[in-house]
């Protein structure tokens, strides 16, 4: 792949094919070395890395880790560092996404449902989690999640952790970047008609956000509501009410719902969003993109 600028210049090229890059990886002396650099607190001479590796053979280590040098390990004048993709693959494997999968029974939640206001428990799904209502039987959309996300904390906690993963996921599209490959990615707001899907015709919606990249493919939904937690304006407001709504878990945010939104216009689409704290309310106006167009105070 290259991708060429405006100005000619050319910014991706290929390096490696994909089935090699994977190659490289596949011994485990080579997954080590990167491991090892990982870990280390800065350069790293030849012997001392041996060592940490506990590679018996100097001649073999040196070919694995010949093999790695240029792409994903740095050879400099004081020893050998791990280069950006290398820590990139030592981050993902450790995240478990390719190691662990999610196996657990579930664990009740501190929300109630943003629909119905039923209880509600997380159910695991191998490689995803789902919020799933006990009352109203609506699963919300499964969030594909690192098992090693959910590594340090307490069972009773799960909840906490899927929700810093949700706004990270959340703060991530705002920049227009996917969270799975780092791709562009799109948003379009589509308001909700009756024949929509019967789950989030259940929500009792307005509209849905579409997020997806056009890169790898990935995609996932939220609501107008829970999409522009990550606006600037909507961050200052709930400061000034004394709320940080980056540390705020979702379900201690009393006006967040479902239904909150409304279409304030079809053409060009308006979707308006009502944020009541204390005494005051912030309506925020979106585009069909989910950029704010307006705010006004009530």
């Amino acid at each position: 792949m290259t991708e060429t600028g405006s100005n000619g210049d050319e910014r991706v090229v290929d390096a490696l094919d994909p089935a090699e890059a994977f190659e490289l990886l596949a011994h485990e002396t080579r997954f080590a070395i990167l491991e090892a650099l990982n870990d280390a607190d800065g350069p790293v001479a030849f012997s001392e890395l041996r060592a940490a590796v506990g590679a018996d053979d100097p001649g073999g280590f040196n070919y694995h880790l010949r093999k790695l040098t240029g792409r994903f390990v740095r050879d400099g004048d004081d020893g050998y560092e791990i280069a950006g993709p290398g820590r990139q693959v030592v981050g993902a494997v450790l995240s478990g996404v390719y190691t662990y999968r999610l196996d657990a029974d579930p664990v009740s939640m501190p929300a109630a449902c943003l629909g119905c206001g039923g209880d509600m428990e997380t159910r695991f799904d191998e490689t995803a989690v789902r919020m799933v209502c006990l009352s109203c039987d609506t699963t919300f959309h499964p969030i594909a999640i690192p098992p090693g996300v959910l590594e340090g904390w307490p069972r009773e906690r799960t909840p906490d952790a899927i929700d810093r993963w949700v706004r990270h996921i959340r703060q991530t599209a705002e920049l227009g970047l996917c969270y799975t490959c780092g791709g562009r990615t799109r948003r379009r707001v589509d308001p909700l008609d009756e024949d929509a899907p019967a789950h989030l015709l259940r929500l009792d919606l307005a509209a849905v956000v579409e997020n997806w990249c056009g890169r790898c493919g990935a995609h996932w939904r939220e609501f107008p509501a829970a999409g522009v937690l990550a606006k600037p304006s909507v961050i200052a407001f709930h400061h000034e009410h004394g709320l940080d709504v980056q540390k705020t878990p979702f379900w201690e945010l009393d006006w967040l719902e479902t239904g909150v939104s409304s279409i304030a216009a079809a053409d060009p689409l308006r979707v308006e969003v009502p944020i009541e704290i204390e005494d005051e309310t912030l309506v925020v106006t979106t585009d069909d993109e989910l950029s704010v167009v307006a705010t006004r105070r009530i």
